[in-house]
């Protein structure tokens, strides 16, 4: 939402004249955005210490495992492990997507 809601400030802000009115939506944009980094930034290491886990467990990345997994290389009591690795490499990638994003909005 925050990211929505800054590229449409940042459309204003292009239209705008008023360069005191410009400087302060613009200042206030970049607070909120670099707010929403870190948030981000904080469930991207919450994520990445959950796949660490899992990484040093099984000694192989998700890829690995996952190639691995669906060729029946693991026992059966592994499917939970699965589920959970998939659930955190997938939240992991999305949430590096949008700090890519943000980050370069930022930039």
């Amino acid at each position: 939402m925050a990211i929505e809601y800054a590229n449409a400030l940042m459309e204003y802000i292009k239209s705008e004249k008023d360069e005191h009115r410009l400087r302060v939506i613009e200042l206030g944009v970049r607070k909120m955005l670099e707010r929403e980094l870190m948030e981000i930034k904080a469930k991207l290491e919450k994520y990445k210490k959950s796949e660490e886990r899992f990484i040093s467990g099984y000694n192989m990345d998700f890829t690995e495992f996952e190639k691995k997994f669906e060729e029946g290389g693991f026992p059966e009591d592994s499917d939970l492990d699965y589920v959970e690795w998939y659930a955190v490499h997938d939240a992991y990638e999305y949430w590096k997507k949008k700090c890519d994003i943000l980050e370069g909005v930022l930039r």
